[in-house]
């Protein structure tokens, strides 16, 4: 076992011994449920999407949440094919339903911390949602289904991709384009 797993052994091991309580493993199931899938975080892009005021916020989070699945899901997941740490410590009773895929990084930090930075970049005043996204991060160390190590990197990639997507998507700069195509072509 490698020392970055034994390090991050020892801090789930702490969380277990020095934060469970029957309420928590209750709140932790409920924070840990908004990253599931990624479904809240959808619907809130979509429901966005639909008024032109929030459009390019709505937007902007799905194109996050797309780098998200695709450069952690698909390509990090697979590269690195960390198994989930229930499955290193074996007697470990889960409290949800023992998650499907590799365990680095964690697409629950990922697509949250990615989320949060659409919002803080969109107006400082969301950036309360970084401690929404923090706690979806730490319930998944709480649950035993990720690593710190997962979370971490998880959330510096949503980071990432929140911060790219929100540079990329710039609909003032479409129209700005899309106006000097259109004066160019006229007769």
């Amino acid at each position: 076992m490698s020392s970055i797993t034994l390090f991050d052994l020892d801090i789930l091991n702490y969380i277990q011994n020095n934060f469970r309580t029957a309420i928590g493993d209750y709140f932790w199931q409920f924070m840990t449920m908004l990253g599931d899938g990624g479904i809240f975080f959808l619907i809130l892009s979509i429901s966005l999407i639909v008024f032109p005021k929030t459009r390019e916020t709505g937007v902007r989070i799905l194109f996050a949440l797309v780098m998200c699945f695709i450069f952690g899901n698909v390509i990090l997941k697979n590269a690195f094919a960390r198994l989930r740490p229930f499955y290193v410590v074996e007697s470990f009773n889960l409290l949800i339903s023992a998650p499907e895929g590799y365990s680095f990084p964690s697409g629950h930090a990922e697509a949250s911390f990615a989320v949060a930075t659409v919002f803080f970049l969109t107006n400082r005043r969301y950036v309360m949602l970084y401690v929404l996204a923090a706690c979806i991060g730490f319930s998944r160390l709480y649950l035993f289904v990720h690593y710190p190590s997962d979370v971490f990197f998880g959330m510096i990639l949503g980071i990432i991709f929140g911060y790219l997507s929100y540079h990329i998507i710039d609909f003032e700069k479409f129209k700005r384009h899309r106006g000097d195509i259109n004066d160019n072509w006229q007769l």
